[in-house]
């Protein structure tokens, strides 16, 4: 639409273009991208704003409605939403299976060390320039070994690496208030108790879901201090709510419109009719020759044969349509 506008015009801009729908709201330009203003980002976030609050308000019809009877409940949805963007980037190193990888390579080391000994004579025990007194020497005898395995073994895991983006918005806050007409609405109480619990018990449950990703954690009574019920006669019966009620109204202009073309159709193509047969008489008769005359009262024979011998020569119809008239006078 937004290009129609601007093509229609010479010379103007998309940003001096405002378009709304049938509910007063803008309409942003869908081929602008990032570069849009600040206010066209405000009023795209209105506009999603607004949007939220009649679907949820829809949504209290629709389980209310059946039950209550649709002309007998007015709900009013108010919401605050949050547009922040936020994206999460991770990397996870997870096992194959069992807590364990895949076996890429093995790397093995054995090491074995034996010994025989053998007589050695290790001296008398505290003699000599470097012995100590009273310790014993080392007869040298017996035999030793020594065995080492060094094994390596490298494993592949799974690399997982994963990029979250969250929606385009969160759902922060949410009330919902809902006017209910009485059974009998002269008499509030005709509305039971049990009747009561049993609506905002639903209020809540919506209220509750709304706000499963808000980030927030909320008690059983901050759920229902954000629902609220009130039991009152009705002035006036609502038919429809706002926008179904617009939406109704535009199918009724929609309809005037396409009987108000059609008979202009109809009439228009009568007169056309009209008009073709008219102009069709017309040139039948004017397409009618005129039947040449004689003067033979004032001539004599050799004119009149002179005269009839020049219009057969140069213009035989004439001619045949005179002879015509001759024949058709006697």
């Amino acid at each position: 639409m937004y290009d129609l506008v601007a093509k229609s015009i010479p010379k103007l801009s998309y940003d001096n273009i405002t378009i709304s729908d049938q509910n007063g709201d803008l309409l942003a330009y869908s081929k602008s991208g990032g570069t849009q203003d600040v206010s066209s980002q405000v009023s795209d976030q209105m506009s999603i704003k607004r949007q939220f609050e009649i679907d949820t308000q829809k949504k209290v019809l629709q389980i209310l409605g059946p039950m209550m009877g649709i002309n007998k409940v007015i709900p009013i949805a108010t919401a605050s939403l949050n547009f922040d963007k936020k994206s999460t980037k991770s990397t996870l190193v997870k096992p194959v299976v069992n807590n364990q990888g895949i076996a890429v390579s093995l790397q093995e080391i054995q090491k074995s060390y034996s010994s025989d000994g053998g007589q050695t004579s290790g001296g008398v025990a505290g003699t000599g320039s470097t012995g100590v007194p009273g310790y014993p020497g080392s007869t040298g005898t017996g035999k030793s070994s020594s065995d080492e395995t060094q094994t390596t073994t490298n494993y592949e895991v799974n690399h997982i690496s994963e990029d979250v983006a969250y929606s385009p918005y969160v759902v922060k806050d949410l009330s919902i208030s809902v006017g209910i007409e009485p059974p009998n609405k002269n008499d509030p109480n005709s509305l039971t108790q049990a009747t009561k619990d049993a609506v905002v018990k639903v209020l809540e449950s919506i209220v509750s879901a709304s706000l499963a990703d808000s980030g927030q954690t909320y008690t059983q009574q901050d759920i229902q201090s954000k629902v609220n019920l009130v039991v009152l006669p009705f002035n006036g019966t609502q038919t429809t709510t706002a926008g179904l009620s617009a939406n109704t109204y535009l199918l009724w202009a929609a309809g005037a419109a396409v009987l108000l073309l059609a008979g202009g159709l109809v009439g228009l193509t009568v007169r056309r009719r009209r008009s073709a047969r008219a102009a069709a008489e017309d040139l039948l008769v004017s397409s009618k020759p005129p039947v040449p005359t004689l003067n033979i009262d004032q001539v004599n024979d050799h004119e009149v044969r002179k005269q009839l011998e020049t219009l057969a020569r140069r213009k035989p119809e004439d001619f045949v349509n005179l002879l015509r008239t001759w024949l058709v006078d006697e």
